[in-house]
């Protein structure tokens, strides 16, 4: 079904790349997880056991990693280990750059230009990733609302906060465990005056029960902690914002139903798109946005649930 979407919503000539590109994506993700038992392999003493909890021969092991520290792996904690993997894989010259050191035995801190980041253990690959390379830099947040969709754990809220001097951050995000982590993050930090998080999905329409990916239901919620892009404008009196957009697939239908009105309170637009991009560069563009995007870059999951993805950035700016 993913492929079909695809092929409706990117131009001819990606469309002849695809075609190319399909048996190399095969080999390349079979290769994917060949370099994932080897990153583990270098993570852990005791690699094995990952694989045999992973794939429910075992419910618990304790894992030794490199530095000397132990890990707890259950299936549930599994995302966690390969976060603090993503940590003691980091290249040197990022940990150089930006002073990344323990502070506590669940706890770091990373020097940033702006000031010292406290984190937990399972969170610092992704803040260093953010500040070192700022992948999310493509708009100008400088002294802007901004409304994060699909916050993750609080690193772009963060980095808009701290790096872009954006005014106020809202961010929403759906899972329990990120919202937590998030939270953790920025009252860590003493942002909790500049930033704000939501335990909330973002959703096409009000009547909606779940945001849904190409129509079937992908994340767990319900319209009693869900919102609408319409009532995030209202409620805190935005105009002239900044908009990120990371929700893995649903953000056709977000875009799709927002009313223009709506739409133009945000003069900087950034959606990382998931099942390409015609449609949502079409929109926006109707609406008046000069709209860049980058080329599609092609993934496949064998065993994950979004299959097939075409994925890219998108960024839009209101004149």
């Amino acid at each position: 079904m993913a492929f079909g979407i695809i092929l409706n919503n990117i131009n001819t000539k990606d469309k002849l790349q695809l075609a190319i590109a399909i048996p190399a994506l095969l080999v390349s993700t079979i290769s994917g997880y060949i370099k994932y038992a080897i990153k583990i392999s270098m993570c852990a003493s005791n690699w094995p056991e990952v694989f045999f909890v992973t794939r429910g021969l075992k419910d618990v092991s304790i894992i030794k990693m490199v530095d000397g520290t132990t890990f707890k792996l259950t299936k549930k904690t599994h995302l966690a280990f390969v976060e603090y993997c993503g940590y003691l894989l980091l290249p040197q010259r990022i940990k150089d750059h930006l002073k990344i050191r323990k502070s506590g035995k669940t706890t770091m801190s990373i020097k940033t230009p702006s000031r010292r980041i406290m984190c937990r253990t399972n969170s610092v690959s992704d803040l260093a990733n953010e500040f070192y390379y700022q992948p999310h830099n493509l708009i100008n947040a400088k002294g802007l609302d901004v409304v994060d969709i699909g916050a993750y754990y609080g690193e772009t809220a963060l980095y808009y906060a701290l790096y872009q001097k954006a005014r106020m951050v809202y961010g929403f995000e759906i899972e329990d465990k990120r919202v937590k982590l998030a939270k953790n993050l920025i009252t860590s930090n003493n942002l909790s005056n500049r930033i704000k998080i939501f335990n909330k999905g973002v959703y096409a329409t009000q009547s909606e029960s779940n945001p849904t990916v190409n129509g079937e239901v992908k994340f767990l919620g319900s319209s009693k902690n869900g919102t609408t892009l319409a009532e995030i404008v209202r409620r805190f009196k935005l105009s002239g914002a900044a908009l990120k957009v990371d929700i893995e697939g649903a953000e056709y239908d977000l875009f799709k139903n927002v009313s223009s009105d709506d739409l133009k309170k945000f003069k900087e637009i950034n959606i990382e798109y998931h099942f390409g991009y015609k449609t949502l560069v079409e929109r926006l563009r109707r609406e008046g946005y000069k709209v860049m995007y980058t080329k599609p870059r092609y993934q496949l999951n064998i065993f994950g649930w979004m299959g097939l993805t075409c994925q890219g950035d998108i960024v839009a700016k209101l004149h």
